[in-house]
């Protein structure tokens, strides 16, 4: 099954051209992404349960990532998504990094980042919380711990993926 993506800008950042690039270059390249728009951290963590995605990306110009990051997550966690793997893209100051991190923020990429160092990241990632859980053959309680498509937290079923649309990016 292809790594599933959503990309989401927080609030009212409008800068969208290194979101959809990347969105097109890891579509190009074997990736099932969705493109979210412009969204709050409620709606974006809800699109992300909602899609089933291994992975949401999200990019930041506007300096809002030391709130809007850590309520994605917060919200993603409060909702039994501690399985979906979230990244961030665009201009972060070094010191804002090891907070973001420490959220649970798993990879943070800068403007001039190699767009297949990104795809060859992305796809680590998830092979690795898809490894861990396949060992441990349960799902376990936190992103640190990459936990498997399975069984999420908090649920008592398994849900199938949603069928893929042609054409999205």
């Amino acid at each position: 099954m292809p790594i599933r993506l959503a990309i989401y800008k927080p609030g009212l950042d409008s800068h969208y051209r290194g979101a959809l690039t990347i969105a097109r270059y890891l579509a190009t390249h074997g990736m099932e992404v969705i493109y979210l728009g412009n969204q709050l951290a409620p709606a974006a963590a809800r699109a992300a349960l909602e899609e089933d995605v291994d992975v949401l990306g999200i990019s930041s110009l506007s300096g809002s990532h030391r709130v809007s990051v850590p309520a994605v997550i917060d919200e993603l966690r409060s909702h039994g998504g501690e399985d979906i793997l979230v990244v961030l893209g665009g201009i972060i100051p070094d010191v804002d990094r090891p907070a973001l991190f420490d959220a649970g923020v798993r990879r943070i990429f800068g403007p001039g980042t190699p767009l297949a160092y990104v795809a060859e990241e992305i796809s680590l990632l998830v092979h690795e919380r898809d490894a861990a859980a396949s060992l441990t053959g349960e799902a376990l309680p936190t992103l640190e711990a990459a936990t498997g498509r399975a069984l999420r937290i908090g649920s008592l079923s398994t849900a199938p993926r949603p069928a893929a649309r042609a054409g999205q990016v």
